[in-house]
């Protein structure tokens, strides 16, 4: 019941688990979840100030925001402790619990949304209640949504891989390559550290956490908002993200076993 970009950062850290401490596995996965309510909210924020010409209310944008997620943060822990109850109670086939747990996803879903707060909030955190807690469709629900993952992930890229010109991309792998060290080297260290080191992690945790900054097809679908918006520049934006995209997937996804035998880590051991 994850964002697809949630889904497969988690695969990439299962990947390496053996070498990776579990708290640095949660916070990742974590973040990967967290991140889409926050970037679809920023990017509508946005497309709402350029289309506005560069009127920009602060105070309403912030109330908005808390409103949203808060909101969303509250439907969705309330609606996955109800699905956890109907779980623990219902007695059905167990073919069928998946089918039930999708149908609750997308309900929560659009629940959400039908009553303005974020639907991707919602619906992550009732997976995350769901799927943390022993019940008999543990199992069989949680296996449903990891292979329902890959295939909206895989999914979502082909799509968005039809709308990309490929004779437009080699100019922009300057761009591109430029934007993507600036993120992987400097934006998101320092971002890593300023919210991890007040709180004690290790300079080798703060480190794999800011390589592990993996990008899927989300930031790809966002650039879409500003494109159909008619936003100048939006076309660009859109293809410059995808070889971003491209870029993180090639070079930070093979390279995490290895970042974390560079660094030291080692995984929990058993109590």
């Amino acid at each position: 019941m994850a964002p697809t970009d949630a889904a497969a950062v988690s695969v990439q850290l299962r990947v390496s688990q053996a070498s990776i401490p579990a708290r640095v596995v949660g916070a990742l996965e974590l973040e990967s979840g967290f991140n889409d309510p926050m970037s679809v909210f920023l990017t509508l924020a946005l497309v709402g100030v350029m289309r506005r010409q560069g009127a920009f209310h602060m105070g309403s944008e912030v109330l908005s925001f808390l409103r949203e997620m808060g909101a969303g943060a509250a439907f969705g822990l309330a609606c996955g402790y109800a699905l956890l109850r109907v779980f623990r109670r219902l007695r059905i086939v167990r073919s069928a619990l998946p089918l039930l747990g999708l149908g609750c996803a997308l309900t929560v879903f659009g629940g959400a949304q039908m009553a303005g707060a974020s639907g991707f909030l919602a619906t992550y955190l009732t997976g995350v209640v769901v799927g943390n807690y022993d019940h008999p469709a543990a199992k069989p629900v949680t296996r449903f949504f990891a292979t329902l993952g890959w295939l909206a992930q895989n999914s979502l890229f082909l799509m968005l891989g039809l709308l990309v010109t490929p004779d437009h991309l080699p100019g922009l792998l300057g761009p591109a390559a430029f934007i993507s060290a600036v993120l992987v080297l400097l934006a998101r260290p320092l971002g890593v550290m300023l919210c991890l080191v007040p709180f004690g992690w290790s300079p080798q945790e703060v480190a794999f956490i800011s390589w592990a900054g993996l990008r899927g097809a989300v930031p790809i679908y966002l650039t879409i908002i500003p494109m159909l918006e008619g936003v100048r520049g939006g076309r660009r934006l859109f293809e410059i993200v995808f070889v971003v995209v491209i870029i993180s997937v090639a070079i930070q996804a093979p390279t995490l076993r290895t970042a974390a035998r560079w660094l030291g880590l080692r995984a929990d051991q058993p109590s």
